[in-house]
């Protein structure tokens, strides 16, 4: 027991490299303390953007009883940047871009965007909504799509054949009442076009609501499909607000787990990206160019069914 004062442990993410290495952690953590002291950080939780997204669809959305199979045409989420690895190599080469962004920021913003509204906003039922989710996630693992930016091989610390990708790109759903048939395109890559992290809900009438993490533009906005009209119900603090890991080791002293990651919800991130991975192995990525929006057959896989990637 805790007889004076209190003990918390935070560990930023990765947790593990896959389910049984983070389940081998997990189990050595409850040996010495109980999951109300562990806060596992993935900085992405900490954004304020992310915290309007949840606000805005369960207090001020005039939008989210259409949020459902019934209106929605497809959901894109994507994790966009337009640099490379920087000084990165060690990490980056042996773990690639799925692991470094898909396994928990891009599956983290999927589970915000179309989480049922918790019973009540605490910890324990916020993140209970997030796993729902998380575990209904359903991986394709032949819709994978890798790419890697023309010398990347030049990179320090990479290895010169390298065949880690530094893009990604792949199909999913959730299979639950709510979103069932609901197509999910999922992309994340370095040197490309544009900065860019959002999820972008796309009705069948054509308007977007777009959450827009980060890069510029930050903050939820809704796009008129007739007339490319835009509403604005949250913008970007431009630098304002606490950085996000301020944010969450205030939340860590506070004892507020609401913006950080059980054990349970960390072991269904893995069990959907390990579904995925396995179809990496014998892969050869496809080199595509720096300052483009990665390789040709990341188009193909949404246009096979008559979409396109958005870009705003």
């Amino acid at each position: 027991g805790q007889k004076n004062g209190w003990t918390r442990l935070v560990i930023e993410k990765p947790i593990g490299t896959d389910r049984d290495s983070a389940r081998a952690l997990n189990d050595l953590l409850a040996e010495y303390f109980v999951e109300d002291q562990v806060f596992r950080l993935d900085h992405y939780l900490g954004k304020d953007t992310l915290h309007d997204v949840l606000d805005f669809r369960f207090n001020r959305s005039p939008l989210e009883s259409k949020i459902t199979k019934k209106f929605v045409d497809h959901i894109q989420v994507s994790a966009l940047e337009d640099y490379g690895i920087g000084l990165r190599g060690p990490y980056y080469d042996q773990n690639g871009a799925i692991k470094d962004v898909g396994q928990n920021h891009l599956l983290q913003m999927i589970a915000l965007a179309t989480m049922n509204k918790p019973t009540e906003f605490t910890p324990a039922t916020v993140t209970k909504e997030r796993i729902d989710i998380l575990k209904n996630l359903v991986p394709d693992p032949d819709t994978l799509i890798l790419g890697q930016y023309q010398g990347y091989h030049g990179e320090p610390s990479v290895a010169p054949d390298s065949d880690t990708e530094t893009y990604f790109a792949f199909k999913t759903s959730i299979d639950n009442d709510r979103f069932s048939g609901v197509p999910i395109y999922v992309r994340g890559g370095k040197y490309l076009t544009t900065t860019a992290t959002e999820v972008v809900i796309v009705f069948k009438n054509t308007d977007k609501l777009v959450y827009r993490i980060g890069g510029a533009n930050e903050g939820i906005t809704l796009i008129s499909g007739a007339t490319g009209d835009r509403t604005e119900y949250a913008t970007g603090r431009d630098g304002i607000a606490p950085d996000a890991y301020e944010k969450l080791l205030l939340d860590a002293i506070e004892g507020n787990q609401t913006y950080f990651n059980d054990a349970s919800e960390i072991d269904a991130q893995w069990v959907f990206t390990d579904a995925i991975i396995t179809k990496k192995h014998g892969m050869q990525p496809s080199i595509y160019e720096r300052g483009t929006w990665g390789p040709k057959e990341a188009d193909e896989l949404i246009e096979r069914d008559d979409r396109s990637w958005l870009y705003f």
